[in-house]
């Protein structure tokens, strides 16, 4: 049996990671058997993610640790890489650039599903790390998409969840979203968002709100590229 072989770099943060490697196999149910996976879960130090998380420190730690991974899950046969984390994201072309696997963008696949929507204006509901590096606005500039920022008061709120979620390693519950990111989620829709975009992995499904899920799209993706012939799936 001819099979393709998912690379997942995890560990960023780990209830991501796992919520990643459950929706894919939660929508496997096209396939003749179970997807091949190989899942690196990076050796974080803890200090690294609260710093970054509350005090905005350089994620320049973390690019040799994701680049070395990478290496690691190509060289041990991943056919493509994905990376389960939006603010990560940052370093996706300098990994890219040490592969010779396609490596996955969270940001460029939720953006093309905007568009295809056809939508106007989202909210985002992300880390600060992300709004900084201006990671989705740069994107959905190019595609005149609006886009609706935290203020700085409900970002701090959002980095404080994030980080108790990736501190505990918190399972994603989808019945669960605390009140503050339904209350910022409503006003970002009350100022003409379309649909809120869940910009970190780490961040529970917001129920009865118009929500875009890049978890779930980069899920999709890697679905759909293991379901192609393997030269279409690696040229893609």
């Amino acid at each position: 049996m001819i099979t393709h072989t998912i690379g997942i770099i995890g560990g960023v943060g780990p209830s991501a990671s796992a919520q990643f490697y459950l929706t894919i196999q939660q929508h496997a149910n096209h396939l003749t058997h179970r997807p091949h996976i190989l899942l690196d879960s990076l050796p974080i130090p803890f200090c690294l993610e609260e710093n970054i998380l509350t005090k905005g420190a350089s994620l320049e730690p973390y690019k040799p640790l994701l680049i070395e991974s990478a290496k690691k899950l190509a060289k041990s046969g991943a056919d493509f890489i994905t990376l389960p984390c939006n603010t990560l994201s940052f370093f996706i072309n300098e990994i890219q650039s040490h592969v010779p696997v396609p490596v996955l963008n969270i940001i460029d696949l939720t953006v093309k599903s905007l568009v295809h929507n056809e939508v106007n204006k989202v909210g985002l509901l992300a880390t600060s790390q992300t709004i900084q590096q201006s990671l989705y606005l740069n994107t959905l500039s190019k595609h005149g998409i609006s886009l609706e920022l935290p203020t700085s008061f409900e970002q701090k709120q959002i980095d404080q969840f994030i980080l108790s979620q990736v501190s505990n390693a918190q399972a994603l519950n989808s019945d669960y979203a605390p009140r503050t990111l339904l209350c910022i989620a409503k006003r970002m829709i009350e100022c003409g968002a379309e649909q809120v975009i869940l910009g970190c992995t780490d961040l529970p499904p917001l129920t009865n709100k118009p929500t875009v899920n890049p978890i779930s799209l980069l899920a999709q993706e890697s679905l759909r590229l293991i379901s192609e012939p393997q030269k279409t799936a690696l040229t893609s």
